[in-house]
């Protein structure tokens, strides 16, 4: 009987090991988002800083919200890239304690950047 205590409190302390700081750890998607214009070659600007051209893959930070402005031949197209709180890993953290909240918080690995792609078609008139 004690050494099925020892082995399930093991357990369980290796589980909420495992599953602290649940965002963190698991939630890679919306600080990646995709940007592709048609035709191609568009230039793709992020809070008023250019970053590159199209089709680029963008790194932002899922804290806050981003304007993207997408500029092809005079043409131009604003788009803005909201955060959207997780509320499942805000209880998964609950569940596990103050830590995971602290972490997740404070990374803002609870928020994903949404849309997570955009597609501009400028051939369109």
């Amino acid at each position: 009987m004690n050494k099925r205590l020892t082995a399930l409190g093991i357990l369980l302390v290796l589980l909420s090991i495992l599953f602290m700081n649940c965002a963190a750890i698991l939630n890679n998607s919306g600080k990646k988002v995709g940007v592709n214009s048609t035709p191609t070659g568009a230039e793709v600007y992020v809070n008023g800083e250019m970053l590159g051209r199209t089709p680029v893959t963008l790194e932002l930070d899922r804290k806050q919200h981003h304007e993207i402005v997408v500029k092809h031949d005079g043409e131009e197209r604003t788009y803005v890239l909201t955060k959207k709180l997780g509320a499942g890993w805000i209880v998964l953290d609950v569940l596990f304690g103050v830590v995971p909240v602290a972490i997740d918080a404070a990374t803002g690995a609870w928020y994903s950047l949404q849309p997570k792609e955009l597609d501009v078609d400028f051939s369109q008139q």
